[in-house]
């Protein structure tokens, strides 16, 4: 059994595509092809600063509690759930209790399904516990070590090159998935350990085998 810990904004959810809608009912329009580094002020044309702002903004509205789920990972994780792994979700988009409700109710909707027809019941392929929630910016290196205690290896998706390299660091292995945010990072980041995918279709082949069938 392998502990699939994954991130959740533009692993998961689709936090870009909300943001980008977001800027737009705010006369702000970026670049259609999205950001090319993690600096999103480079991007929408502002300081950090205001970056940030509007970050934290949008992450306090209706949008942001609605996001859509990548393409492909409803279908991933379930086949994952039922290859016999665990999974959790850890996240940094902020932890008021508001916050926390939103994201929950978002991956809730996103990711549940019913066991059956006739079930009024919808299960999700994690337990309530196994999603933890961080402040906006902070390091996930702690939540990570803890969670390397829980369960099974644990195996970290991520999108992020700081947080991923985090994971390296305890030992865990480590896949960052490519965005365009990150693919300068890549270009640097020779013998860091991280690995470097496209999609999950690697991931599930190893641990989920006959998964298409």
């Amino acid at each position: 059994m392998t502990h699939f810990i994954f991130d959740c904004d533009d692993v998961l959810l689709d936090w870009q595509s909300g943001f980008t809608n977001y800027l737009h009912g705010r006369g702000i329009h970026p670049d259609p092809a999205g950001p090319s580094d993690w600096d999103l002020s480079i991007w929408i044309g502002c300081s950090p600063l205001f970056a940030r702002q509007l970050v934290e903004d949008f992450n306090s509205t209706r949008g942001f509690a609605h996001l859509e789920p990548m393409p492909g990972m409803k279908e991933a994780l379930w086949c994952l759930h039922d290859a016999g792994h665990d999974i959790s979700v850890l996240t940094c988009c902020g932890d008021s209790p508001r916050r926390c409700r939103d994201r929950i109710g978002n991956l809730y909707r996103a990711f549940g399904r019913f066991p059956d027809k006739s079930s009024y019941y919808m299960e999700t392929p994690w337990r309530s516990e196994d999603v933890v929630i961080l402040p906006l910016g902070a390091s996930k290196l702690e939540s990570l070590r803890e969670a390397k205690t829980w369960r099974g290896d644990p195996v970290f998706i991520e999108d992020r090159f700081v947080y991923a390299r985090e994971g390296v660091s305890l030992g865990i292995e480590t896949i960052c998935l490519r965005r365009g945010h990150n693919r300068k990072d890549e270009a640097a980041s020779a013998g860091s350990g991280v690995i470097w995918a496209d999609d999950l279709l690697p991931l599930l082949n190893h641990y989920a085998p006959g998964w298409a069938a």
